[in-house]
């Protein structure tokens, strides 16, 4: 696709309407433009698309032990929170 006819503005507000599966695919394609703004949202979506797979990495370990005890057939796992005691 051609960026080069879309400001910045522009591509901006249409990354941000895309998923993130389709930011990681187009953001390689996107680096071949040589403009400096670009080259900055760019660095940024990676960025936040880093954070967010740290995220999904945490959250996989916090969800394991719920899955296991799903897996060896519980329907309903609870847990208990502290905060606000005291």
């Amino acid at each position: 696709m051609d960026f080069a006819h879309m400001s910045l503005k522009e591509l901006r507000n249409w990354l941000g309407e895309m998923s993130w599966r389709e930011i990681e695919g187009i953001l390689p394609e996107l680096g071949q433009d040589p403009r400096q703004g670009v080259q900055s949202l760019i660095k940024s979506w990676r960025m936040r698309l880093n954070r967010r797979e740290k995220e999904v990495a945490k959250w996989k370990n916090l969800c394991q032990r719920e899955n296991q005890l799903k897996e060896k057939g519980f329907r309903h796992v609870a847990g208990i929170d502290e905060a606000g005691r005291g």
